[in-house]
């Protein structure tokens, strides 16, 4: 392969920082796991229980809540938020900000599939599942689970359409699940170069 000098700078300047942040301090403390070639920007919080697969891109002013898992190649963008159900608010007569938060709300699990892109300002409730291959639209608001290679959008979010016909879908499908099984590895994060084992 072609050296090329803009991914070594790419290396440098974003992603062995993050994955010494996340290695070295995220296992010491945060209970953190990423894959190759995590990206996330600046005045991104992520909080305890995180996990990613390869080829993360998370962008800038995003807030990440605790026992978050994202699959290969997930595209969050910027200002995106995973929050939500960390308060109790149904007790009568006792006001929401004294009233606690429900049991292990930190170990409700979001899980956000292979493939999947985020847009801008989206907000993404706890304990949601996102299926693979799916977008949600810019300012949406998911406050249900989203099936697979579908498009979300709005508040809340609805289904739109799905991302591709039916016969595409199963072709994206092989190729993410023999990618998983390590039938081919990526070389490159910012260009679709892969290889077979």
């Amino acid at each position: 392969m072609k050296f090329d000098i803009y991914f070594f700078y790419r290396l440098i300047r974003y992603y062995f920082p993050s994955i010494l942040r996340f290695n070295v301090f995220g296992k010491l403390f945060r209970n953190q796991t990423v894959g190759k070639f995590l990206l996330v920007g600046k005045d991104t919080k992520i909080l305890k229980n995180f996990e990613s697969g390869i080829c993360v891109q998370i962008g800038y002013r995003c807030f990440i809540g605790p026992s978050v898992s994202l699959g290969n190649f997930v595209l969050i963008s910027d200002s995106v938020h995973i929050i939500g159900n960390d308060h109790i608010h149904d007790v009568v007569g006792v006001p929401v900000t004294l009233a606690g938060r429900p049991n292990n709300y930190e170990l409700l699990e979001t899980v956000i599939h292979d493939d999947v892109w985020i847009g801008h300002g989206a907000t993404i409730m706890r304990g949601i599942t996102i299926g693979e291959g799916s977008i949600i639209a810019s300012n949406s608001v998911v406050t249900k689970d989203v099936p697979p290679y579908s498009i979300y959008a709005g508040v809340p979010a609805k289904f739109i359409k799905k991302r591709f016909p039916d016969q595409d879908i199963e072709k994206h499908k092989k190729f993410l699940l023999l990618f998983r099984q390590g039938k081919y590895r990526l070389l490159h994060d910012n260009k679709p170069i892969f290889a077979n084992n």
